[in-house]
Formats: C-alpha cells, sequence, structure tokens
C-alpha cells in the first residue's frame, strides 16, 4: 500500500502490466507567498483576506494554509520586527485540505472580529508533503497586510416614549423608556470592545432648559441645550422591555427636562428622541443637631475656638456641599433664634468631619455660651446643637484711681481717693517719691485711705495711685499728688454748707450735674482760709445711708458729672478743710434724679421736697445763695390749744454770707411739699391695735385725728394736711417754709373753716409786713370753696383767691385788702363770707393803717 508523498520502484504484474508513475518524496518547503492582501469587509467584525497560492517543488499542490493575526504588528512592543514572537503571540486560524495549484487565487474571511479595529495579518503554505513555507514576504519585510474590521451600519432603533417622574427620594427623577435594538428593533444592545470601548449604550442628556429656546424641535435641543448632567448607562434590556433608570444628585426641586440616545457596537447612535421633564425631588430633610460642640482650650482674651463633629446633609448621611453654618453666642442665657445668629459661614464639610470655628472680637474676661444651627444647599437647618461654654481670658486693667487728695499733717500725709468700680478689682497700689522722678511701691491695700507717718516735715512728698485686678492687671498712674508734711496748729472750726446747690440734666439726658457755690467762710462765718476741697455722696433714699463718690481739692471746682441711670439717686456735697484731724461740713440740701430735679431738706421724721420749678429763688435769690436747715424740737411753750404736739420743725432759711442773715420769703408757686411722719412712734398696744405710742392714738384713726399747723409768726394756726397711711405722714403743699408741728387735732368729716382770720387786724400796704389775712379749712370732701368780701353795707369789694398752703384734703384762702380793680381799701370792718358744701361761713375783719 501506498501513502501520498512516499517513493517506490517500478514493479510487473503477470496478469497484466501496469505502468504506475509515483512521485519521489522531498523536503523542499514551498515558496513564500508574496501578495496577501487584507480588506475591510462589508459586515461587521469582517476582513477579507487574498492570496496566490505559492510555487512548490515539482509543482505539487498545496495543501493546507496557517493565518496568524493580532491588533498589534511585529512592529509593536513587544515584539519589535520578532515576526517568530509574534507568531506565536497571535490568534488565528488553520486552513486544512485546500489542494491548491500554484498560482491559484485563494480568498478567506475572517469573521468575529472587533468592528473598526486594525488588524494585522500573516501566512504560511504547507504542501502535501509537509514542508511549510517561511512568513509571507510582506511580513518578513516588516510590512504586514493589514485592514479594519467591518463596522455595523444600521443604527439603533429611535427612543419616543421616554417618562420622566419626579423621584422618591432627595435630588432624584425617575425615567422610564421602551428598550430598542441593536438594529433597529433587532438585537440588545451591548457596549463596544476594545480598543474602542465605549462602555455606554445609552446617553442621556439633562438640562434646565426646555424645546422653547428651540422651536420645539428635540433634535435642535440635543444639539443645543446646555447640559446640567451628562448620565450614561451601560445596560440595555431585551428589545421591546420596559426600562427604568433613577438619576441622583439633581438639584432639589429644580425643573429639568430628559432626552435619551441609544448607542450600538458598531458607533451607531439612534435618530429622533422625544424630551420629557419633571421636577426633582425637594430636599426636606435637615442635618442632625450638632450634639458634642465644645469650647476648645486656646482661649484668649477676644477669641474663643469652637469645635464640633459635622453632621450629614440628611440626619448624620451625606456629605453637605455648599451648605452653611450658624452661631449664636451672649454672655448669659437667653433664648436663642437662629435669626438673631451673630456668625453665618457658608461651608462644606463631610459627615462626621471635626470642624472648627474661631469667635474673634469678645469681651476679655468674660464667660460666653455658644449654639450652633447646620444648614444643608436646600437650607433645611438642623435643629438647635448643645449649649458650648467658654471663658474668655482678662487682659483688661481697672481704671486709674480718681479723686486723689494728699493732705499733710505733722510728719505725716493723708492720702484718700474715690472707689474703684470694677466687679474684679483686687488692690491699690501706693507708690511715693521725694523728687517726682523715682518712685517706690510703698503699700498695697483695698482701703479708700491711708496715712503716711513718720515723714520729714518740709520735704515735699509726691504720691501717685494704681489699681490691679483679680488677674495682676495694673491700671495706668492716677494723677499726682503732693503735699509736704509740717507742723500745724489744730484747727476744731469747720467750713460753712455748701448752698446754691441744684441738679441739671445734659441736653440729650445722657448726663446729671450736681452743681453748688463755692464756699469761703467758716459755720461761725469766719472766713475758711484752709479750705482744703469737696466731698460728694450718694444715696438711693433721702435718708441715706450717703457713700463718698468722689471728692475734689480744687475750691472753684462746684459741679461734679455723672451718666444718668435708671436709678433714682441723691446728692450731697460737704466741704472739708485741711486741719488735723480733717473738719467737713455737714450735708447740703440733696439734689435727686427725678424728672423734677427736687431739692431736699430731710430732718429725723420730715423731709421738704423743692422742686427746681421753685427752686431757682434759694440761688442768689436775695443777693445771696439761700440755705435751708432743720431741727426737730419740742416744747411745752408751744402747746396748741386744740391739740397735743407729736413732732415739731423748724426750717430755717438764711442768706449763705459772712453775717449769715435769716431771710424771710415764699416760694412763686405753692409747690414746696412738707412730709411731716409720725411712724417712729407706732406700737402695738395690748388689744392688739396699732397705736402712736405717745398719743394713745389708733392708727386707724389717723385721719381725724392729726393735722399740721403752722407758726405765721404771731401764732400757731392749724392748717391741716392730708394724712397718708401708706406713708405714716401727714403731708402739705406749701409755698412757704418756717415752724411747723404734727399735732393731735380734731379733724372735720366735711368741709369747714378750722382757723381765720389771720390776723383779725391787718395792714394791707405793699410793705410786706400783716399785707394780707388767711381763712384755713378742712376739705375732707374735695368740694371748691368760694371766698368773699363785703363793705359793712354789704356791697361786694372782692372776691377771696386760694392761699399758699394746700393739700388734697384742705387748704386756704387770702384777701390781700384791695377791692376787685386792685386798689387798698379804706380802713374800717369787712364782712367775709366763705361758701362750700352747701354751707356758708361768715365773720368781720379789720383793715387798719
Amino acid at each position: 500500500m501506498l501513502s501520498a508523498g512516499i517513493s517506490a520502484p517500478l514493479f510487473a504484474i503477470t496478469a497484466a502490466t501496469i505502468n504506475v508513475s509515483v512521485r519521489s518524496s522531498h523536503n523542499v518547503a514551498p515558496e513564500r507567498i508574496t501578495d496577501l492582501t487584507a480588506t475591510t469587509g462589508g459586515v461587521q467584525g469582517r476582513i477579507e483576506l487574498s492570496w496566490t497560492a505559492p510555487q512548490t517543488y515539482l509543482d505539487i499542490k498545496v495543501g493546507d494554509y496557517y493565518i496568524r493575526w493580532s491588533s498589534s504588528s511585529v512592529n509593536d512592543a513587544p515584539f519589535t520586527g520578532d515576526t517568530t514572537a509574534w507568531w506565536n503571540a497571535s490568534g488565528g486560524q488553520d486552513l486544512y485540505g485546500w489542494m491548491n495549484d500554484p498560482g491559484e487565487n485563494l480568498n478567506f474571511t475572517v469573521n468575529g472580529l472587533i468592528p473598526g479595529t486594525t488588524y494585522y495579518f500573516a501566512i504560511t503554505a504547507e504542501d502535501e508533503f509537509g514542508n511549510i513555507s517561511s512568513f509571507d514576504i510582506k511580513t518578513q519585510a516588516l510590512a504586514q497586510a493589514n485592514a479594519t474590521a467591518g463596522l455595523d451600519s444600521t443604527v439603533p432603533g429611535s427612543i419616543l416614549n421616554l417618562t420622566a417622574f419626579t423621584g422618591d427620594n432627595e435630588g432624584e427623577v425617575k425615567l422610564f423608556w421602551t428598550a430598542p435594538g441593536d438594529d433597529g428593533t433587532s438585537g440588545q444592545l451591548t457596549a463596544n470592545l476594545p480598543p474602542n470601548f465605549t462602555p455606554y449604550v445609552y446617553k442621556m442628556k439633562v438640562s434646565d432648559f426646555s424645546l422653547a429656546p428651540y422651536g420645539g424641535s428635540a433634535d435642535a435641543w440635543w444639539t443645543m441645550a446646555p447640559t446640567v448632567k451628562p448620565v450614561l448607562i451601560s445596560t440595555a434590556q431585551i428589545p421591546g422591555t420596559e426600562q427604568t433608570v433613577v438619576i441622583t444628585g439633581l438639584t432639589p426641586g429644580a425643573k429639568l427636562w430628559f432626552g435619551i440616545k441609544a448607542y450600538d457596537d458598531g458607533g451607531n447612535w439612534s435618530f429622533t428622541l422625544n424630551v420629557s421633564s419633571a421636577t426633582v425631588s425637594p430636599d426636606v430633610m435637615g442635618p442632625s443637631p450638632v450634639t458634642d460642640m465644645v469650647v476648645a482650650d486656646s482661649s484668649t482674651a477676644n477669641a474663643l475656638t469652637l469645635r464640633w463633629t459635622a453632621p450629614g446633609d440628611d440626619g448624620t448621611a451625606g456629605d453637605i456641599v455648599n451648605g452653611r453654618f450658624r452661631i449664636q453666642y451672649s454672655t448669659y442665657a437667653i433664648a436663642w433664634s437662629s435669626a438673631s445668629a451673630q456668625v453665618v459661614v457658608s461651608s462644606s464639610m463631610a459627615s462626621g468631619e471635626i470642624q472648627t470655628y474661631e469667635a474673634g472680637s469678645l469681651l476679655s474676661d468674660s464667660t460666653y455660651y455658644f449654639v450652633l444651627w447646620t444648614a444643608d444647599d436646600g437650607l433645611n437647618w438642623s435643629a438647635l446643637s448643645n449649649t458650648a461654654m467658654g471663658w474668655t481670658l482678662d487682659n483688661i486693667a481697672p481704671a486709674a484711681p480718681t479723686g486723689v487728695t494728699a493732705i499733710a499733717g505733722d510728719a505725716f500725709i493723708s492720702l484718700s481717693w474715690n472707689t474703684n468700680t470694677e466687679d474684679d478689682f483686687s488692690a491699690y497700689q501706693i507708690y511715693r517719691s521725694t523728687d517726682n522722678s523715682v518712685y517706690t511701691n510703698i503699700l498695697s491695700t483695698d482701703s479708700l485711705s491711708f496715712t503716711d507717718t513718720g515723714l520729714t516735715n518740709f520735704t515735699t512728698y509726691y504720691y501717685y495711685l494704681t489699681a490691679k485686678d483679680g488677674s495682676d492687671n495694673e491700671s495706668v498712674a492716677s494723677d499726682m499728688v503732693y503735699a509736704t508734711p509740717k507742723t500745724v496748729i489744730t484747727d476744731f472750726i469747720i467750713p460753712d454748707v455748701p448752698g446754691g446747690v441744684y441738679g441739671e440734666f445734659s441736653a440729650d439726658a445722657s448726663s446729671f450735674t450736681l452743681r453748688w457755690s463755692m464756699v469761703t467762710i467758716n459755720s461761725d462765718g469766719s472766713a475758711c482760709v484752709d479750705f482744703a476741697g469737696y466731698r460728694i455722696y450718694r444715696a438711693t433714699g433721702v435718708w441715706g445711708p450717703f457713700n463718698l463718690i468722689n471728692q475734689s481739692t480744687i475750691a472753684a471746682n462746684t459741679e461734679y458729672t455723672c451718666l444718668r441711670s435708671t436709678q433714682t439717686y441723691f446728692y450731697a456735697v460737704t466741704a472739708y478743710d485741711s486741719a488735723s484731724p480733717v473738719n467737713e461740713s455737714g450735708m447740703s440740701m440733696c439734689a435727686d434724679t427725678t424728672d423734677e430735679l427736687n431739692l431736699w431738706i430731710a430732718a429725723d421724721g420730715a423731709a421738704v421736697r423743692i422742686p427746681a420749678e421753685i427752686a431757682a429763688v434759694l440761688r442768689n435769690g436775695y443777693d445771696e445763695d439761700i440755705v435751708i436747715s432743720t431741727d426737730s424740737r419740742k416744747s411745752a411753750d408751744e402747746n396748741y390749744p386744740s391739740g397735743r404736739v407729736l413732732r415739731s420743725y423748724n426750717f430755717e432759711t438764711r442768706k449763705n454770707n459772712f453775717a449769715k442773715d435769716k431771710v424771710n420769703f415764699v416760694f412763686d408757686k405753692s409747690l414746696a411739699e412738707i412730709k411731716i411722719y409720725y411712724y417712729y412712734d407706732i406700737v402695738t398696744d395690748s388689744d392688739g391695735d396699732r397705736v402712736i405710742s405717745a398719743l394713745k392714738v389708733k392708727e386707724s384713726e389717723t385721719r381725724n385725728s392729726l393735722a399740721l399747723v403752722w407758726f405765721n409768726g404771731v401764732e400757731w394756726v392749724k392748717i391741716g394736711g392730708e394724712v397718708n397711711t401708706a406713708e405714716n405722714c401727714v403731708r402739705i403743699l406749701t409755698d412757704k417754709l418756717g415752724s411747723y408741728q404734727l399735732r393731735v387735732a380734731p379733724r372735720a368729716t366735711a368741709f369747714s373753716v378750722i382757723d381765720g382770720p389771720i390776723p383779725k387786724i391787718f395792714t394791707p400796704n405793699g410793705d410786706n409786713l400783716n399785707d394780707e389775712c388767711s381763712f384755713y379749712y378742712d376739705n375732707p370732701n374735695s368740694f371748691a370753696p368760694s371766698g368773699e368780701v363785703f363793705d359793712i353795707r354789704g356791697r361786694k369789694v372782692s372776691d377771696m383767691k386760694f392761699g399758699g398752703t394746700s393739700s388734697s384734703v384742705s387748704g386756704s384762702l387770702v384777701w390781700d385788702g384791695k377791692n376787685s380793680g386792685g386798689q387798698y381799701v379804706s380802713p374800717g370792718v369787712y364782712i367775709w363770707q366763705i361758701k362750700a358744701e352747701g354751707k356758708v361761713y361768715n365773720g368781720t375783719v379789720v383793715v387798719a393803717r
């Protein structure tokens, strides 16, 4: 038996003679293929190859072909011209049993390649005896046959039923459409493969522009509308089935328009499209409240650093992008309100990230409370955070001490100064020098005075003070003062009480100034040659206690100014001398800070209030300032026939001069208020009733039992007054000072003339002596009385006028001795008549010359 490719000798068969020609075996390989050609196929992923069968030894047939291809050529790394290495690394196909004659034109189709990809080819041939040629001549020359795999030219089906809906969660939109085919309606869309890898099968456009600006054309919208967010989708459903996608990360609450196109693995786009719109799901959930805010330890005098953990965009989830936070702070607990926050900062922050903020421009040495709110980009605010508390350091020194005075004595100097009012005040530092150059700290004290003893007489000593607080901050120096100790003669004569006192407000009512006249005399009328200064006292009530708040060493400095307070204060001034010990005058009249700017004279159990409206007469009203003094007395010779004396006072007026001349005057209006109190004498008796102990009058009966009387220079006159059981006093408004008493005296229950005429004989002539007569009445029911005067024949002469003493339940009428035309009447007897509450009172009065 013979096999192809085996040589054998010829032999004869006896039955017949058969001539068999057998080709000899050989080992000569076919020649190289010279014309391998590759061209792009007309089908996606196809390349067409063609070549001519090579020449063989003795023209034997070519039985098999071996083809290799790759997207890399033999020239590419890592081969770089190594054809054998390239061949071994490449894929391909072996073609068996072709049995072609040399010179025969051959073709082969390669399918399944990546569309659009360039491939490089090599080929060898094997004859029927198993001899294999070398690589084709193009490969050998490193210029391989190559071609690009065929592309898919059929576009996917168009998507015309895209529908957009508001999503379920913040920033979402849901989209629905019917999946198209890869080629029209057939074939499932798949993404391209490497090397032209396109990892999506749908491209969606999201825009905040509608179709209107583009004439309603979806194609124009796709090409021209600005894109808010491109969306690429990598998977597709079976053609004809519904496909759904949820787009996230959109602006909550925004209205957006959506369009979609399909893209196949051949790089073909679907044609037309529809555009659908929807409103993005709004952001309704705010960040969680911060619960761990603290004030860091790195505090300074004017700044505190806050630290906290950032919450999420929604509760604790998600990072906050383009959010913000608000910080409110206060030095005391308040009703927190984000609208009142002092700090608003825009910020992006990752959930769980540590945040810090430095709050600056704070007050030093102060406790601060902080709260925080956080908002996401939708301005959904968190609830109130926890409250963080911190303290700023104290770097503010106290104010320099004021009012420093130095008064020399025999081998000593007495220093005094005003109080510092800082809450953290600690002590005063006293510095001394004998040359006003080099100073030594000689004392630290919290007192308001110091006597420096053991000094050398006739040597001048200089002093200044500073103030320190609890943080050891020291003030600047006070004004420098100096004094020279020397042997002194003891002086016991005190300076006179300052006169001309009054108070006034600044034009904008923000400050109050106390003014007075300069003191030049002593209490005995002698010249005050050792005058040293003034001291200002203040109290919250007319009876004190009065506290020293300021002092001055300049005689002509007769005013003191301070800021006005909502608290009503009473200010008074004294004068003091340089004697040892120091002699200080009594207190001046008090000036209050009410709107009326009253002056006050207070005694033990009595007070006189003089409004500024009538007080001007006390300032140089009689060529000199008027000083009012008071004393309380009770003596047997002051008994009044109709009552017992409970209290007695003399409000004396004198000129503020060397002679201290007494002066009697009346105010312009009856606005001076006199109050005499009886509460000092109230006790509870054995029956449980509150009674005035000295008079055995029950407190409940005081309205009908107490009255004021006034000494008119001749006799005591009952003038009544209003009993004020709330203040336990009897009060009256008057235009006169002088001597007043509070007595037990029955009070009328209806209108009654209680005294008058006083005097019964008077001499009206304009000399201010005995020029008028007065009638005093009780008026418990507040009827308006009227008074008239008639001559002896019954002809009306004049009407009476209301007098200078009145209250809500008492008052007075006066006749000045003139007729209705204003002329003084002739001497004689006249008839007076007073009417009130349906009653008529009358009598006679005598006018004399």
